[in-house]
């Protein structure tokens, strides 16, 4: 699953952890992702994310491996 959205630190964080713990795989788009709250909360859950949870990218990365042709 992928997150994104409006308070990183609180209601983004709380339904992917949620997702997390039901098996599903998570991304956080930490450029598609931000908080009213200061900066460091933002930089904590982007890191709680990787630590604990899942994986983290930015959007053009993700459009990246998404379009990503097989050269095989």
């Amino acid at each position: 699953m992928i997150f994104a959205g409006v308070n990183s630190d609180q209601c983004v964080y709380a339904t992917l952890i949620d997702a997390a713990c039901l098996g599903y795989d998570v991304i956080m788009l930490t450029d598609a992702s931000a908080t009213t709250s200061p900066s460091y909360c933002h930089d904590a859950t982007v890191y709680n994310v990787r630590q604990c949870y899942g994986f983290t990218a930015s959007t053009p990365d993700l459009l990246a491996a998404l379009t990503k042709e097989d050269t095989e």
